[in-house]
Order: C-alpha cells, then structure tokens, then sequence
C-alpha cells in the first residue's frame, strides 16, 4: 500500500506538455514473480534508492504475512493451528481479515475466501481424472462458512 501511495506522489504531472517524457525503471524477481514498475519521470538516485527499499519491504511482508506457500509466513501458522486456538494477529493481517469480511458483506456472502478446501479438493481429484466423493465433499464443505 505504501509503495501505491509513494509512486502516486513521484509521478505527479508537470505542467509542460513540450517536456520529453523520462521514466525510471524498476523490475526482477520476487517470491518468483517477475515485476515491473514505471515511474512516469526521471528519478535521483536518492528516490531509486528509497523506492527499491519501498519494493524490498513490501515484498517481504507479503512474504512473511500473506504468503500461503510460505509454510513459516503468519498466515501459515494460523492455517497449521487446531480449531479454537486464539493468536494475536498483526495489524496487517487484522486488517486484511477486517477487510475480506467487509468484502463477504458487500458481497451478501457470494465472495467467500472460505471454499479453498472444496477449490482445492476439486482441483486434486480433476487432476487426477476423479470426482469427488459425497463423503469428501461434506468434509471439504464443513469448513465453508
């Protein structure tokens, strides 16, 4: 979020339209995903040095927040915890919760993030050419809000 916000503020417009457009480049590999971003004027090196930190920084706290295949990321932790456990969540991954669950409400529960594990049972057996049984479909649906 912080990095949507610092990119908005760099890219202001400038009045001359007779100014040739300059850009500054930044672009590789996170969590093996390739990114590319364009800042829409010429940077000093002091604002590349700070947006790269903004992108290192964001990156590893979606890393070590949000990332599902992370198995030591905090959503991780929470999945692998018996049911009734009660943690104390960061203020990022509050936030998140905060927000899917307002997301579930505009939405009249047609969003719902809780159907992973029928998404899940469904892609496994389709792979391997099976439907899913009755049984595993009720065990998948059990954890569906």
């Amino acid at each position: 979020m912080i990095l949507i916000f610092l990119l908005l503020f760099l890219c202001g417009c400038e009045s001359s339209h007779t100014t040739p457009i300059t850009t500054s480049l930044f672009s590789g590999t996170a969590m093996t995903i390739d990114y590319r971003i364009i800042v829409g004027k010429a940077l000093t090196e002091h604002e590349r040095s700070r947006i790269d930190g903004i992108i290192v920084k964001t990156f590893s706290q979606v890393n070590d927040i949000f990332n599902k295949w992370n198995p030591e990321s905090e959503i991780s932790r929470l999945n692998k915890l018996k049911a009734g456990i009660k943690v104390k969540l960061s203020p990022p991954l509050h936030r998140f919760f905060v927000t899917i669950g307002n997301i579930v409400d505009l939405t009249e529960g047609r969003f719902d993030p809780t159907v992973t594990t029928v998404h899940d049972l469904w892609k496994h057996n389709l792979e391997l050419g099976l439907v899913p049984t009755t049984e595993e479909m009720n065990t998948a649906s059990s954890s569906v809000c």
